[in-house]
């Protein structure tokens, strides 16, 4: 507590900053489960060239992949490029459901290591003005206001560097989730048009 209260004022947005991204990230981590995106009795249907849900449980409300499975199997009488709009419309706003958050993540990391930087400057006037007032023959106060400064400097990067690598894993999670997204949607809808051809 006393480290953070040497930080001043700019240790509350960093604070705030903290909360978030960790609340992000904790929310994120259970969110984007590889078996809540890809159930895996969902999987097993698909791999099994199977085309009824009608023995899907309807428990899936919040997962992309049944959802698009449903979707392609209700347009299954609408022409071949209209079920492909739809599987790529659906596809987009599967994934940015995925990747919401993200940008907050992104943002925090840029903007903590500057709110950081800062209190440092605003620190290191207050240490300068009281040089300008005693001089330099205190030492002692000259190096605790300069360590006193570069606190926020600490907590922002503190905070930045898990933040960032949480982004950058989370980010690279949502990628390989929208190609097996788009993988199993084509796939499926490959099995309910097999006896159909495409249009020109």
């Amino acid at each position: 507590m006393d480290f953070l209260l040497q930080g001043g004022l700019i240790m509350i947005p960093l604070l705030v900053c903290s909360i978030l991204s960790l609340t992000i990230i904790i929310e994120r981590f259970f969110s984007l489960r590889k078996s809540r995106i890809f159930p895996k009795s969902v999987l097993t249907l698909v791999d099994r060239s199977e085309t009824d849900l009608s023995s899907l449980k309807n428990n899936f409300k919040t997962s992309p992949l049944p959802s698009i499975l449903r979707l392609i199997q209700s347009k299954q009488n609408n022409t071949y490029t209209q079920v492909l709009e739809e599987i790529e419309l659906n596809g987009r706003q599967a994934v940015s459901e995925l990747r919401r958050g993200l940008v907050v993540l992104e943002i925090i990391a840029v903007v903590s290591p500057l709110l950081g930087l800062l209190g440092t400057v605003i620190g290191m006037v207050d240490v300068f003005e009281v040089v300008a007032k005693e001089g330099l023959g205190q030492a002692q106060a000259f190096s605790a206001g300069i360590s006193k400064a570069l606190v926020t400097t600490i907590a922002g990067l503190g905070i930045a560097i898990p933040t960032l690598v949480a982004h950058g894993y989370f980010v690279k999670k949502v990628e390989t989730f929208q190609l097996d997204l788009e993988y199993y949607a084509h796939r499926f809808f490959q099995q309910i048009i097999a006896d159909r051809k495409p249009e020109n």
